[in-house]
């Protein structure tokens, strides 16, 4: 009985570290996905700064953060794909100060530093609400040159948009149509063409999307207010990039 007793024992001794050493397993498992590993990141701004960067499904995953005192709302990041990273935050939420903002770049699109083999990337570029940039000036004027693109597409699609009635379905059906015949000027450069194009078809976007609620002019009515709005909110935006002080 004594025996039987020990080897009970023994057995269930077994079983309790199994199980433990499963959950230990199973609790680390997850970690082993995100990996804390530190870019090789230069940066030419002074205030979008890099507050973390991990590794994530095949992901490099940085959050950065803006530490100045004006709000950001584009910039470009360089990389060994052509264009890099431009990002455009004029329509969204801009980059208030003191907020962070996650970006993830596939590594596939990284290059790898020869001596650390750490993925490298640049922060080349900030611009801020007022119009005032830090980093690489020919990425600055790229877009401010965007910028001022869109900036005139505004009052153009804004003449559309006072068409649409909430109550008509004829006239929102008529939008994206009167949206697509709108072309920039022939005078435009690339990146002014850019922003022209930019803001239509995004125009186009909320206009396609009135009409998925056309059944509802309650919601059509709150489309167009959305746009009314976003191209207030460019043009304004323009006024900043000229009147600006551009400084790098």
């Amino acid at each position: 009985m004594k025996l039987s007793g020990r080897i009970s024992s023994t057995i269930l001794f077994v079983l309790v570290i199994g199980i433990v050493g499963t959950v230990l397993y199973t609790t680390r498992t997850p970690k082993a996905s995100v990996q804390e590993i530190p870019a090789l990141v230069t940066n030419e701004t002074e205030h979008l700064q890099v507050v973390s960067s991990t590794i994530e499904a095949g992901k490099l995953v940085l959050v950065v953060k803006n530490t100045g005192d004006q709000p950001i709302i584009g910039y470009h990041f360089d990389w060994k794909a052509k264009e890099g990273l431009s990002g455009d935050l004029t329509n969204s939420n801009a980059l208030a100060p003191g907020s962070r903002l996650i970006i993830a770049i596939p590594l596939n699109q990284l290059e790898r530093d020869a001596t650390t083999g750490l993925y490298k990337l640049n922060i080349a570029m900030a611009i801020f609400e007022d119009g005032n940039a830090e980093g690489n000036w020919t990425h600055a004027q790229n877009y401010r040159d965007k910028i001022a693109g869109a900036t005139l597409a505004a009052p153009q699609i804004q003449a559309k948009v006072d068409r649409v009635s909430p109550l008509s379905i004829t006239t929102v059906e008529a939008l994206n149509s009167d949206l697509q015949k709108l072309t920039p000027p022939q005078k435009l450069g690339k990146w002014q063409t850019i922003g022209y194009e930019g803001a239509v078809i995004r125009a186009r976007s909320k206009a396609e999307d009135m009409l998925r609620r056309q059944q509802s002019p309650d919601k059509v009515e709150k489309g167009i207010i959305e746009l009314r709005k976003s191209m207030e909110r460019q043009a304004a935006f323009g006024r900043n990039i000229v009147e600006g002080r551009k400084s790098q």
